[in-house]
């Protein structure tokens, strides 16, 4: 399965947020959404791709169970951050095996919220190596081992150098116009600016390999 992981960037000067789904392998984005900073996350999956087959990784900001049981429907595997207050009963409690995994259980989503995901999930909880802390994973893969699902979400970090990149090449620290359409265009601009570079890097790559020359036995 390909991996995408989903991600919001917040900026509360121009009081925009920008959904992303990137593409980790390719390391460039494949959907982007520019949405304002009161709209609830949750609004903006009804425009997200979502492709069989995948694998979909996203923060808690994300958090929907009806979209969960879409990605169930569609056969596309996700892992996301577990929210502390979610409601659920523990189905199996799978054997843990290494110190750092606390919990492996198969679980199903319970009260209200949770009928709008009817069905068996996996709830993961690992000791972070880095600083010690607690994390709780959710996700529809029943199949593959705790560590390989943490693994996923780690993967997220990817996005968030992205982020980083953007910022810090494209100077979005300050936006030259304050209506909406001033912020979209700048927003759109370095996007663009981070397409045409990915890009130069793929055909100077592409030029490389074709250079090399072949090996024969």
């Amino acid at each position: 399965m390909r991996l995408w992981v989903a991600s919001v960037s917040r900026s509360t000067k121009a009081g925009v947020k920008i959904h992303t789904v990137y593409d980790p392998h390719a390391k460039v984005p494949v959907f982007f959404e520019i949405s304002h900073a009161k709209v609830n996350d949750r609004k903006v999956l009804e425009h997200l791709p979502v492709l069989p087959e995948m694998t979909y990784v996203f923060d808690r900001a994300y958090n929907d169970y009806g979209w969960y049981y879409m990605l169930c429907q569609q056969n596309t595997r996700f892992a996301g951050r577990m929210k502390s207050n979610a409601q659920y009963e523990i189905i199996e409690e799978k054997a843990v095996n290494q110190p750092s995994l606390l919990h492996d259980q198969v679980i199903k989503l319970s009260g209200l919220a949770g009928k709008k995901c009817p069905q068996n999930l996996r709830r993961i909880t690992i000791i972070r190596e880095e600083d010690g802390k607690e994390l709780t994973f959710i996700s529809n893969d029943l199949k593959c081992e705790a560590q390989e699902i943490a693994a996923l979400y780690k993967s997220r970090w990817q996005i968030e150098l992205f982020f980083k990149w953007i910022k810090q090449n494209i100077k979005i620290k300050r936006f030259l116009g304050r209506s909406e359409n001033a912020i979209k265009i700048q927003i759109l601009v370095a996007m663009v600016i981070y397409y045409c570079d990915w890009l130069k890097l793929e055909v100077r790559a592409r030029d490389l390999y074709k250079g090399l020359p072949s090996l024969s036995v």
